[in-house]
């Protein structure tokens, strides 16, 4: 069941109530009135309305009221309010309540929109949020399993893990774009090319295949060198505070690399705010490999996704450590698997492990299976780690349960 854009608008003045329902539902989304603020909470307890939108002065309960009951039942609920009241006293009561925003009359209504899309964003944030934080506890509870599991694979056959890993390099070197190409096009300028004096004369569409073929084996090289280096050196960091990291992601999520991946298949990337109390609170980092790792777990979520969902990253500080998450609505695979199969899980940081053997020609991504092992090495390298899995989203009554997939750099 796909969550429904529905919004309860709590106006006892029946010509604003209606402009608001004519231009909401003139975008797009499903509208209900009361003209109460008893009928309207009456309302809210049956249905499940991601946005709330109340007057303030409104008979048999008014606005204030109807907000208080409302974040009796749930705390995180979004809400918009109406008044003709412009003076700071009554906006700073308002805000005091904990409503998302505030509309003054006579409404606006290029505003009001782009308020009711950042209302929505908001509440899909908070959804994510309580999210992970059931997955938290989760995780808690099922720590023996993790170290069990740890210690099993310390004690693994690496004979067979090398094999795998060296055959699946060698398919990787002589298959598809990069240093196969290059040779096969090389001996095929050998063959054919004609000398004129002392150069060379070769076709031009030749060459051209070559120049992107050399370009994605540089890629390469300069991908091992990296891998290379994070594996045999300590890398240097320095101080960094929340908002730094913020920046970071802020950077990434508005390059234009991104940007281009997240129109391929109407993606929609959300980045959360960060409360004002932790924005100075410092983390050491090398901001080039941090980067390069949330770089990583974005196109990786993009590619993963179902068209036009919605990818969630957030940015928290929690019992002294930072925690970077990225949420996302995997698409099924061709044998109808949603997410990670559950036997997969601990595994998909290992070297050339892929779940499935297709190569995203779009994302122009090398695609060697070592994209989620650069951002455990990396992050490992920081004294951190990185999870990935499956988690069930309960989080919206009006639709059933959701797999998603949520990963998360702890710092």
């Amino acid at each position: 069941m796909i969550t429904e854009k529905k919004i309860l608008i709590a106006e006892d003045d029946e010509s604003s109530a209606e402009l608001l329902r004519a231009v909401c539902e003139e975008h797009g989304y499903i509208t209900d009135i009361a003209s109460n603020g008893k009928d309207a909470y009456k309302m809210y307890r049956q249905d499940n309305y991601p946005l709330v939108i109340t007057d303030l002065e409104m008979p048999d309960m008014s606005g204030h009221d109807l907000i208080k009951n409302i974040k009796k039942i749930n705390d995180r609920q979004v809400i918009i309010v109406s008044t003709m009241h412009a003076d700071s006293e009554t906006i700073i009561s308002v805000m005091r309540e904990g409503v998302y925003d505030y509309i003054i009359k006579p409404i606006n209504l290029t505003i009001i929109i782009q308020q009711i899309k950042r209302a929505f964003e908001a509440d899909e944030l908070y959804r994510s949020r309580e999210l992970i934080e059931q997955e938290r506890i989760i995780k808690l509870e099922n720590q023996l399993e993790w170290v069990q599991w740890n210690k099993e694979i310390i004690n693994r056959d690496n004979d067979r893990i090398d094999t795998a890993l060296f055959d699946s390099l060698n398919n990787s070197f002589n298959q598809g774009a990069g240093f196969g190409a290059l040779l096969s096009l090389i001996n095929l300028v050998a063959s054919s090319i004609k000398k004129e004096g002392d150069h060379y004369v070769v076709p031009s569409d030749i060459f051209d295949l070559i120049k992107s073929n050399a370009a994605i084996a540089e890629k390469t090289l300069n991908f091992f060198s990296d891998l290379s280096l994070l594996m045999k050196n300590d890398i240097s960091v320095s101080n960094s505070t929340c908002m730094d990291i913020y920046d970071l992601l802020l950077e990434i999520v508005n390059s234009d690399n991104i940007k281009n991946l997240s129109n391929l298949r109407g993606h929609t990337i959300l980045l959360s705010n960060i409360p004002a109390d932790i924005k100075d609170t410092v983390c050491k980092i090398n901001p080039r490999y941090i980067s390069t790792a949330i770089n990583e777990l974005f196109v990786n979520a993009l590619k993963f996704s179902t068209s036009n969902s919605k990818i969630t990253v957030m940015l928290r500080y929690s019992g002294g450590k930072f925690l970077i998450s990225v949420l996302n609505t995997p698409q099924p695979t061709k044998s109808d698997i949603i997410g990670i199969p559950p036997e997969y899980q601990n595994v998909v940081f290992e070297p050339f492990f892929r779940l499935v053997k297709v190569v995203y020609e779009d994302y122009g991504t090398l695609d060697y299976g070592l994209g989620l092992t650069l951002v455990d090495k990396i992050v490992r390298s920081h004294g951190g780690r990185v999870d990935i899995g499956n988690v069930i989203d309960h989080t919206d009554p009006s639709r059933d349960p959701v797999t998603k997939v949520l990963a998360q750099i702890v710092l």
